[in-house]
């Protein structure tokens, strides 16, 4: 069964970035990310999203990526003129 590994407050801006795939040595399995200000947009394909590209999240949405898969993929970048911050929850074995 999977626990939390970590909770982090990432601060997204005009550089796509991604999420960590690994916490202390043990692949995450599962992400949990909530949008608490400010819009983001984001990709699972690997290519990085732009202010108008990729799927928007709005702040007060959550975003569950369910596979390690996609989470090495993921990237995200704010879609507004202001950095968003989101509040990550990190799960694995």
């Amino acid at each position: 069964m999977a626990h939390c590994l970590l909770h982090d407050s990432v601060t997204v801006s005009t550089s796509a970035r991604g999420i960590q795939t690994a916490v202390e040595g043990k692949q995450v399995m599962r992400a949990l990310l909530t949008v608490e200000t400010d819009a983001i947009r984001v990709r699972y394909d690997g290519i990085a999203p732009t202010a108008a590209s990729g799927h928007q999240v709005q702040a007060g949405q959550a975003l569950s990526i369910d596979s390690p898969y996609d989470i090495e993929r993921f990237k995200m970048i704010r879609s507004g003129s202001a950095d968003a911050t989101v509040l990550i929850s990190y799960e694995g074995m």
